[in-house]
């Protein structure tokens, strides 16, 4: 009898089940992925090295008047959606909805943006 249990707890874990409830084990959590590696895509632009999926919509705020960027705002219900850009048309889309940043998406260089903001 004593083969038959160590013959069994070996296939067990050799298909990855628990011994417990026969049921296979679940996979591995991804491990955590620093928010600001993620943002790799705007290493690039000086100006836009502060932003982080983590900040407050003051805190963005604070980058945009700190680095004196250029901004349009268009607010829509519980939502806002910043538009800022530098002296070079380099420009991000910024998301919130209630106070959180929900995303952040880099444009295009637009020229035409830094007329506006003259």
């Amino acid at each position: 009898m004593k083969h038959y249990i160590v013959i069994l707890a070996c296939l067990a874990s050799l298909v990855g089940c628990n011994g417990r409830t026969g049921q296979k084990d679940a996979e591995p959590a991804p491990s955590p992925v620093d928010s600001q590696a993620k943002l790799d895509f705007l290493a690039s632009v000086p100006e836009f090295h502060e932003l982080e999926l983590k900040m407050t919509e003051s805190g963005l705020n604070e980058i945009i008047s700190r680095n004196k960027l250029g901004v349009q705002v268009t607010p829509e219900g519980n939502r806002k959606s910043y538009r800022i850009w530098n002296q070079d048309g380099e420009n991000v889309i910024v998301g919130f909805q209630n106070g959180k940043c929900t995303g952040i998406q880099r444009m295009r260089t637009d020229l035409s943006l830094i007329e506006n903001k003259k």
